[in-house]
């Protein structure tokens, strides 16, 4: 993806959708080897040391970006509740804030919210992704995104289909532009 990308290239999973929901992607790698297990080890191994790491080599991506001066405000994406005590902290919440704090720009934890519980993306196939989690968010805080650009911050993209059910909840809840920063691509 190189340091970023716009429009359908943002995202080579992306191109055969029809109305792509955000402007542009970046991802700091690839999820693959060392980027692969610094995201299991927080995400599944609770380590939150490795969140600093990933985080600042995301803030340190945002600065090189072309639409860094847009940005209003940086939202990640919501755990479900029950997801959230069991592991007792948000990943995508821990990297927006280090972005957030490197960049001066603020962030809207609870902006959106899952509205039920859905199952681990991780062993879906692209279709099923899009399936399980169509619907599930929705936004909380409203004010905070009306007339807004959006950076919405999660550990990984893989097939695109949470960044884009993210962004159209965040088109609807009336913020003008989305774009998706991950650690992972």
């Amino acid at each position: 993806m190189g340091p970023h990308a716009d429009g359908k290239r943002a995202c080579p999973s992306c191109g055969h959708r029809r109305g792509l929901v955000f402007r542009g992607a970046a991802a700091v790698c690839r999820y693959e080897d060392g980027a692969r297990d610094l995201v299991h080890r927080l995400k599944y191994g609770r380590d939150t040391r490795t969140a600093p790491v990933m985080g600042d080599a995301m803030a340190e991506k945002f600065m090189t970006l072309p639409w860094r001066e847009e940005i209003d405000v940086i939202v990640p994406v919501p755990l479900h509740w029950t997801r959230h005590l069991a592991r007792r902290f948000n990943q995508s919440a821990l990297l927006a804030r280090r972005i957030g704090a490197a960049c001066g720009k603020p962030v809207r934890s609870r902006a959106l919210r899952r509205t039920r519980r859905t199952v681990s993306q991780a062993r879906l196939s692209g279709k099923d992704r899009e399936e399980n989690v169509r619907g599930v968010f929705a936004a909380r805080d409203k004010e905070s995104l009306e007339g807004k650009v959006v950076l919405l911050v999660d550990d990984v993209m893989t097939t695109c289909a949470t960044a884009a059910e993210c962004s159209r909840t965040l088109g609807r809840a009336g913020a003008r532009r989305v774009y998706v920063a991950v650690f992972a691509r």
